[in-house]
C-alpha cells in the first residue's frame, strides 16, 4: 500500500506533536478524561473506558481547538450507542446542531449483537445528557442518507465517520460526506488501525483512508494521524 506524502506529512506532525508538546498533551488528556468520566456516569454503555488515554485526549484537543462556526453543525455517520455523539455534545457545551446516521440493523461485521436493542439506548443516552432537541436522527444507510443531504444543499462544520469499517463502505462515506464539509470545516475518520475479519470479508478502513486523502490532497490538510485521522478542509 503506497501511502500519500499528505498522510505521510499528517503523521510527522503528530510525531512532533508529542514529541514537543508533551505538557499541552497532558494536560489535554487529563482534561478530557475528567470530562469523559463525568459523562459516562450519566450513560448507558456496553463498556466503558477504564484508563485515560490519547485517542480521548487528541479528539478533544482537535475539536476544541479547530476554530468552529457556531453552533457547530455536526454530521455522524455512525453513531451506535451514542457515546461519541454525548462526548461531541458535552465538549462543544451543547452549543451544536447534530444529524446522525445509523440503520440500527443486524451487520455482519457485529455478529450476534441485536442492534435494533441500540437504537433503545442510542435514544435514552440522548435523552440523558438532555440533547433531544439537538440530535437529529436518519435512520438508515449512509449511502442513502448522504446523497438526499447533498441534493439538500446541506453543509456540515464538522463530520464524524464511523460507520462500517469495510473498505468500500468507508472510501464512499468519506467520498459522500466530503461533498457535505464546509469550507474549514474537519472531518475525522474513526478506527483508523482496525482490521478485522467476520464472515470471510476484511474490514479494515486504512487503505481506504489513505487512499482518500492521496485522491484529495490538494483540498485538505492532514491535522493528527493515530488512532483516528483528523483532516482540514482548505
Amino acid at each position: 500500500m503506497i501511502v500519500s506524502p499528505a498522510a505521510i506529512r499528517g503523521r510527522m506532525r503528530t510525531a512532533l506533536s508529542a514529541a514537543f508538546k508533551r505538557t499541552a498533551l497532558k494536560r489535554a488528556r487529563a482534561e478530557a478524561w475528567q470530562t469523559y468520566t463525568a459523562l459516562q456516569e450519566k450513560l448507558t454503555l456496553r463498556t466503558k473506558a477504564t484508563a485515560s488515554s490519547n485517542r480521548l485526549a487528541r479528539f478533544a484537543y482537535n475539536v476544541k481547538n479547530a476554530g468552529l462556526p457556531r453552533p457547530v453543525r455536526y454530521l455522524e455517520i455512525g453513531s451506535f450507542e451514542g457515546a461519541s455523539l454525548a462526548y461531541i455534545y458535552t465538549l462543544l457545551n451543547g452549543d451544536v446542531r447534530i444529524t446522525a446516521i445509523d440503520p440500527f440493523q443486524d451487520y455482519s461485521e457485529l455478529p450476534g449483537l441485536k442492534l435494533a436493542s441500540i437504537e433503545e439506548v442510542f435514544t435514552a443516552n440522548v435523552r440523558a445528557i438532555g440533547a433531544d432537541k439537538a440530535v437529529r436522527l436518519l435512520k438508515g444507510r449512509s449511502i442513502d442518507h448522504l446523497p438526499k443531504l447533498i441534493d439538500a444543499g446541506e453543509s456540515f462544520d464538522l463530520i464524524f465517520i464511523d460507520g462500517s469499517h469495510a473498505m468500500l463502505d468507508v472510501m464512499v462515506d468519506a467520498v459522500l460526506a466530503w461533498r457535505l464539509l464546509a469550507p474549514s470545516g474537519l472531518m475525522i475518520f474513526d478506527d483508523y488501525l482496525y482490521s478485522a475479519r467476520q464472515g470471510g470479508r476484511l474490514y479494515r478502513p486504512k487503505p481506504a483512508i489513505d487512499a482518500f486523502i492521496g485522491m484529495m490532497a490538494g483540498e485538505l490538510d492532514v491535522i493528527d494521524v493515530a488512532a483516528q485521522v483528523f483532516v482540514r478542509r482548505k
